[in-house]
Formats: C-alpha cells, structure tokens, sequence
C-alpha cells in the first residue's frame, strides 16, 4: 500500500521527469527496431519507416502508457477540478447562483435530517426504552359502557 501512494505521488510530483524517461525509452527502442531492419537489409530510410510502422506510432504508444500508469485517474481528476475552476471564473454570475444553490440545499438537507433525527431515529431518553409499554383508554367506549351501566341502573 505504501508502494502505491509512493508512487501516485512520484507519477504526480515528477510528471516531467517521467515523460522524458518516457520519450528516452521509445526512442531508444525505435532506435532498436530500426537497427533490426537495417541488419536484415533494409536501407536506412525503409529501416526507420518499418520500425516506426511496427512501433504503431510514438504519440500513441505514449498515450497507452500513460493510460495505465499510477495516477493517471488521480492526474485527470486534477485536471477536470482545473478546468472547473477555469471554467467558474470565466462567470462569476453563474457561480454566485451554483454556490448559493448548493449552500442552500446543503443547508435545507441538514436541516431535514436533524429533525428526522431527534424525532424518530434518536433512542428515548430512558434506561431500557425496549420494555416501555404504551397504555391508553378509549373514552368514546368507556363514556358508552358507563351509560349504559346507569340505564340499565334506573
């Protein structure tokens, strides 16, 4: 685990760093690939178009690694929070009404939540609440029952 954050924060804090080595180990193999075909025969021209074409392209084989190395979903969030904040103050208008909105509703949420919360979710202030019993009449009946005890009487 310590290895991973170790090297999220290198793929972060060295990016430049790493592109180069990048840059400087493709070379080296298309260097590599263009000295095979020039042993197999080829002339020097053919040689560096065949090693290119069995590259499959520089920029692309670059992409692909970056596309698998640590932190690459970590670097594009950084750039996606960038562009938003670019993007928010590019408007502040608009911002003002997202910020206002957010706030409000986040507000409204906890509001509604702590009411939820010490009405029904917030156990009853009393040792053992689990063995309280709920006791009531019914005055409509026990009116009727008493009426009719008094009729019955005279």
């Amino acid at each position: 685990m310590e290895q991973a954050g170790a090297k999220l924060l290198q793929s972060v804090l060295r990016k430049q760093k790493m592109e180069h080595e990048l840059e400087a180990e493709l070379r080296s193999y298309l260097a590599m690939l263009t000295d095979r075909h020039l042993e197999n025969g080829l002339p020097l021209e053919e040689a560096k178009r065949a090693a290119q074409i069995e590259l499959e392209g520089l920029e692309q084989v670059k992409e692909q690694v970056r596309e698998v190395r640590v932190g690459a979903t970590f670097e594009s969030w950084l750039q996606d929070i960038r562009y938003a904040v670019r993007s928010l103050g590019k408007s502040p208008g608009f911002t003002a009404v997202a910020v206002l909105t957010l706030a409000l509703g986040l507000g409204a949420n906890t509001a509604i939540f702590s009411v939820f919360y010490a009405v029904l979710l917030r156990p009853l202030p009393y040792d053992q609440p689990e063995q309280l019993a709920l006791v009531w009449t019914d005055l409509e009946k026990t009116a009727a029952s008493s009426s009719a005890h008094v009729r019955a009487a005279t």
